[in-house]
């Protein structure tokens, strides 16, 4: 019995589909899973970066209020209040 390339063919090909097909899903799931770690890595960066330009802020408050008390006591002295 002789197999012409055209029977070869559609012989292996469900196989072929079948392993494409396992190759897709199993690359589609990891690039999600890839994508989701991608997120997750950016959105502790920028939480981390807020934190910093939280204290920042806070920093520049509490100078800004120390400023402010000393310049109350100093009109406070000042003025005989």
């Amino acid at each position: 019995m002789k197999f012409s390339l055209k029977d070869l063919i559609k012989l292996i090909a469900p196989y072929l589909v079948a392993i494409g097909g396992a190759i897709g899903v199993y690359a589609d799931g990891k690039s999600r899973f890839e994508l989701m770690e991608y997120r997750v890595q950016v959105v502790e960066k920028d939480k981390d970066d807020l934190r910093n330009d939280l204290k920042s802020i806070k920093d520049v408050l509490y100078r800004i209020d120390t400023r402010l008390s000393v310049f109350g006591t100093k009109l406070e002295e000042r003025t005989g209040r």
